[in-house]
């Protein structure tokens, strides 16, 4: 297991990403575009890669050709990419696409769905056809995207997927359904305050994932187990970690991968305040506590801690008269 915190090391691992563009501008030679296929106002002067970018379009250009590998849409004020704006219903050779610092609130990569309904772990797979089938990049980062784009597991050969600096507040349990050749997820700088235990069983090849500087206070043991038997590279820093009895399990299997040897994950806690700063693996079980329930009573407050087979008795109204036993 290789899981890494360090933001400069998440960095490195980013510039993967800046290093497939750059790959994808020297093969832009290959190949060219007839001038009257090139759709104004972009620019298609050499090579499969179509350059959109910066012009201001709230709409998608028509007359995208059907044999674009790579394109650039990215610096402009789209809200919508619906397949239907292409003019082509599919596609097919596009294998990088660029949308990132528009106004997207939602993007889905769905072209049709098959009538069995949503997928269930336990009833297979569902079939369905993206618009851009053999999408290998997808990078969507500075957009105002709430959710997962919808459909990701409909492009089988998707590898590098960008969406950091949205508004993404969720992983849930199919957002990641059959991304199993995704490589890189970066989701830093938005908004996810939950992960369902199982979002990323289905990440076979993960190799980065970065969920920092979002809004986590705790994490599902077993997103933590999908994740430390991969060779990935994972930052978790700058979130909102509660250090409470939550956080206990968590604690044991980092101390756990720590003391095998594993490079593990380092969570800095943010809450509560006593433990603010304090690294997560050098606190005791004993430490990671959770506050007492305060109960009202005639309009007063009173902490009270409950242990087990403890008999209490609490009002049930506020005139005090009657009180409720319970074991």
């Amino acid at each position: 297991m290789c899981l890494y915190f360090s933001g400069l090391t998440i960095m490195s691992a980013y510039s993967s990403v800046l290093g497939v563009a750059v790959l994808f501008l020297h093969l832009w030679g290959t190949h060219s575009f007839p001038t009257s296929a090139c759709p104004v106002p972009c620019l298609c002067q050499r090579g499969p890669l179509l350059n959109c970018s910066s012009l201001g379009l709230t709409t998608i250009p028509t007359r995208i050709p059907a044999t674009a590998v790579s394109l650039n849409l990215s610096n402009n004020a789209l809200r919508s990419l619906a397949p239907l704006s292409f003019g082509h219903v599919k596609l097919m050779g596009l294998q990088h696409l660029w949308v990132g610092s528009n106004a997207l609130e939602s993007l889905s990569m769905i072209l049709k769905k098959d009538r069995s309904g949503t997928r269930t772990r336990s009833s297979g797979e569902q079939e369905c056809t993206s618009w851009a089938s053999d999408l290998q990049l997808l990078s969507a980062e500075r957009n105002h995207l709430k959710h997962l784009p919808k459909g990701l597991g409909c492009m089988k050969s998707l590898q590098i997927l960008q969406l950091s600096y949205n508004q993404i507040s969720k992983i849930g349990l199919s957002d990641l359904d059959n991304c199993s050749y995704l490589k890189e997820l970066h989701l830093q700088h938005n908004s996810i305050t939950s992960i369902h235990p199982h979002a990323f069983i289905d990440l076979k090849q993960l190799q980065v994932l970065d969920l920092s500087y979002n809004l986590l206070v705790t994490i599902p043991v077993p997103a933590y187990q999908s994740l430390r038997n991969l060779n990935a590279l994972v930052d978790v820093s700058f979130n909102r970690w509660k250090c409470d009895c939550h956080l206990q399990t968590l604690r044991r299997w980092i101390s756990f991968d720590t003391e095998m040897g594993d490079a593990s994950w380092q969570v800095v806690c943010a809450s509560p305040p006593h433990h603010a700063g304090k690294d997560l693996l050098h606190l005791k079980d004993s430490e990671l506590t959770c506050p007492t329930h305060e109960y009202s009573t005639s309009g007063h407050y009173h902490n009270m801690i409950v242990y087990e087979g403890m008999k209490i008795s609490v009002p049930c109204s506020n005139d005090s008269k009657g009180a409720t036993s319970v074991s």
